[in-house]
């Protein structure tokens, strides 16, 4: 299953690379669960999904048995460190934490504090942290950022890649994007932006300024 991800995203990323030029061209955020490696897309960064660096959390103090209530105390001082604005303010909080000793039990738990330091720090540090999100203009980055989206679409998309829905559905779908991508890029067009162009014949009659263009 791995190698056969990996060979899609590499299918993909040449896809994007030669045949997207515009999806090149502009600044990009590209969101995973760490399934994968970052990819070398032009103009792209990668970050990971807060929600499931917390699931890895929290799975890892599951197998080391501790109760909800220390599971919940440590997700919840944890969400605090992501939400730092800076890295200096991460490693304060984080000293707080495992030094210091004032954070929950699992902070200065030897097995924790080593699966924490060799597979979430460096993440935290370079993929998630808020202070990185902001270099990147991601909007309400005290909020975080997941991949829920993705995974809402591909839950309603798995029924029709399973062929157990009828073609109705299909046709909504499709229909969707056509609204979503494609009715954009004609309005676009009539301002001269944008991957379509008018035709000749109607460019006297339909052709506005790009700076009057209401998106």
């Amino acid at each position: 299953q791995a190698a056969k991800l990996r060979d899609e995203m590499f299918a993909l990323e040449n896809i994007l690379k030669e045949d997207m030029v515009l999806f090149n061209d502009h600044p990009k955020v590209l969101v995973t669960d760490r399934e994968f490696p970052p990819v070398d897309w032009p103009n792209c960064a990668t970050v990971y999904c807060w929600n499931h660096i917390r699931d890895n959390i929290e799975r890892k103090l599951t197998s080391l048995r501790f109760e909800k209530p220390e599971r919940t105390a440590c997700d919840r001082e944890f969400v605090e460190a992501l939400r730092s604005t800076t890295e200096e303010s991460y490693n304060k909080k984080m000293n707080r934490l495992m030094r210091d000793g004032e954070g929950s039990a699992p902070w200065t738990h030897p097995q924790f504090v080593k699966y924490y330091m060799e597979n979430i720090d460096k993440v935290v540090r370079s993929r998630c942290g808020r202070w990185v999100l902001m270099s990147l203009n991601i909007p309400n980055s005290g909020r975080g950022i997941t991949n829920n989206a993705a995974e809402s679409f591909n839950n309603t998309m798995a029924p029709i890649k399973t062929k157990r829905e009828n073609l109705m559905h299909q046709a909504v779908i499709k229909l969707r994007y056509v609204f979503d991508v494609h009715d954009e890029r004609y309005v676009t067009a009539i301002y001269g932006l944008g991957m379509y162009q008018l035709k000749v014949e109607y460019r006297a009659t339909l052709q506005r300024k790009p700076e009057d263009c209401p998106q």
